[in-house]
């Protein structure tokens, strides 16, 4: 372009945490023999700032309501089209903010480009209910079942990313008719407060510290502990997007309450009862949840695969060599699911 540089977010993050350099974001691009979006951002000498994604790119979704089994209204998504996956909820989501999300909007316009991705926000946080009466492991997978159910999914794959992980198991479990493979990432099968390493704990106490002093205040350094543990290797545009996504989309309380609920999960007996094909992949040095906890659910769910990617995230970043090795070993593996199907 004359006068400017058209660059991709890999870049974009390096550049501008080294010399802070003023980027306009251009959203989405293809590019030239890369068959997936490239988030792209442009500078020019006279360029401001733009952190706010451009969303034009990006396919409309249909947000709608589903009542769960104790009258808790559940805000879910669906969006593309062709063979449906299923998304279970992680550490707090928001059906609007994530598509602008320079976090989560990148990875899920990738899914939506062949399938219908079906997701929802669980309760406590997002577009449902602030004010449910329980939340617990019982009611989040009665909530899968809702969503389910409310948009017509009869056979799907079932994706479950972090806290989903143990979710999308017992769902799996329960409905092995439905769920034709699962794939996980950055998963675990023990809270903090059933690992056997002492350190969880501490770390457990440390965080529930920060969010009972500091979620809902104007301060946005408390969040940023949760932001750092996350997506450690994120740039500031990234990170700055997580933590906006934590501010907007979850009430101090609540964020306690699915904070000790994610703290002693405990599904292991479980893993060892699923019977449908099943992915696991995990970053190396994922500090939310360590790579031993998913080699665990890779070895007690029969049959399944594990694959080891690189980074240090919880998240997939657009621009990352996991994020696109993700997309390799999770489109392989889905095209071998639709090819057993038919």
């Amino acid at each position: 372009m004359p006068g400017g540089v058209w660059v991709s977010d890999i870049v974009h993050q390096a550049l501008t945490d080294r010399a802070g350099k003023s980027f306009r974001h251009m959203g989405s691009q293809r590019v030239k023999n890369i068959s997936r979006l490239i988030r792209v951002w442009q500078w020019t000498p006279a360029s401001p700032p733009d952190e706010e994604p451009v969303t034009q790119n990006l396919p409309q979704q249909h947000i709608q309501y589903a009542t769960s089994f104790d009258d808790v209204q559940i805000a879910w998504a669906s969006i593309g089209k062709g063979a449906p996956i299923f998304k279970s909820p992680n550490w707090l989501n928001h059906l609007k903010y994530d598509w602008r999300s320079p976090v989560w909007g990148p990875f899920l316009t990738e899914i939506a480009r062949h399938h219908r991705l079906v997701r929802f926000d669980q309760r406590g946080n997002g577009l449902s209910d602030w004010d449910a009466g329980e939340i617990s492991f019982g009611k989040m997978v009665g909530d899968m079942a809702a969503v389910a159910n409310a948009s017509g999914l009869e056979r799907f794959a079932l994706l479950g990313i972090s806290q989903g992980c143990s979710f999308s198991i017992q769902y799996a479990l329960e409905n092995p008719d439905r769920v034709t493979c699962l794939t996980i990432f950055g998963g675990f099968l023990r809270g903090r407060l059933i690992r056997p390493n002492p350190g969880q704990k501490q770390f457990f106490e440390i965080l529930t510290m920060v969010i009972q002093n500091g979620w809902g205040s104007n301060n946005p350094s408390f969040r940023q502990f949760f932001t750092s543990s996350f997506i450690p290797d994120a740039g500031p545009v990234a990170s700055r997007g997580f933590d906006e996504l934590q501010r907007i989309c979850c009430s101090t309380e609540n964020a306690l309450r699915i904070f000790h609920m994610n703290a002693n999960l405990e599904v292991t007996e479980m893993a060892k009862r699923v019977r449908v094909p099943t992915l696991v992949l995990h970053c190396t040095g994922d500090r939310v949840a360590p790579i031993e906890e998913d080699r665990c659910v890779a070895r007690f769910i029969p049959g399944a695969a594990f694959v080891e990617l690189p980074g240090n995230n919880n998240v997939l970043l657009e621009g990352t060599p996991e994020f696109a090795q993700f997309f390799d070993e999770v489109s392989g593996f889905l095209a071998r699911d639709n090819s057993l199907r038919h």
